[in-house]
């Protein structure tokens, strides 16, 4: 049982870790840099990033693409499902859902973000996306965001290719020190 991906969001945060200890060392992770972390996450997984974002400081980047959205009694409400017999499967208080949404915590945000969203995504409204990067601006947090009309919840074509090149792009400018 993993409500709101709370569960993905520990397990980001202890990946986060083990990254950081065992970089450079002998093993999987020899390769790794410890030092410049950058997240990237899609649909649900933009709400795991953003939770992670607002715990650990020291990501240096992030990319949200097609993200659900950041206040948790939204996507509850929109994505609810029911029982056989009309009854909401998860009910959890507004205060709980409050103290659960990264929208209650934008102003610890530090890092770098790249927000993309579709226009023809059926499955999370551009709307949230939008409500994000107009957040993120007033509290004058570091933020790029970026529209493409004919793109659905998963770009494909020419909008997949341009948003591979500015995810790329960000990511080297954010990680170069």
């Amino acid at each position: 049982y993993n409500p709101l991906g709370m569960g993905d969001t520990i397990d980001i945060l202890n990946l986060l870790a083990l990254i950081r200890t065992q970089a450079g060392s002998a093993g999987p992770l020899e390769k790794a840099d410890g030092k410049h972390i950058a997240l990237w996450g899609h649909s649900m997984g933009g709400g795991i990033v953003l939770r992670a974002l607002e715990i650990d400081q020291d990501i240096d980047a992030a990319v949200l693409y097609a993200s659900i959205n950041a206040d948790e009694k939204i996507n509850l409400q929109y994505f609810a499902t029911e029982d056989g017999r009309g009854r909401t499967i998860m009910q959890i208080s507004d205060e709980v859902l409050h103290s659960l949404s990264p929208s209650t915590y934008l102003d610890r945000l530090s890092s770098p973000l790249s927000i993309h969203y579709g226009g023809k995504d059926t499955v999370v409204p551009k709307e949230w996306s939008e409500q994000l990067c107009k957040n993120l601006g007033t509290l004058q947090k570091e933020v790029d965001c970026y529209y493409y009309a004919d793109q659905a919840h998963t770009f494909q074509n020419d909008g997949d290719t341009l948003f591979i090149q500015r995810t790329i792009e960000f990511f080297e400018q954010k990680l170069k020190r």
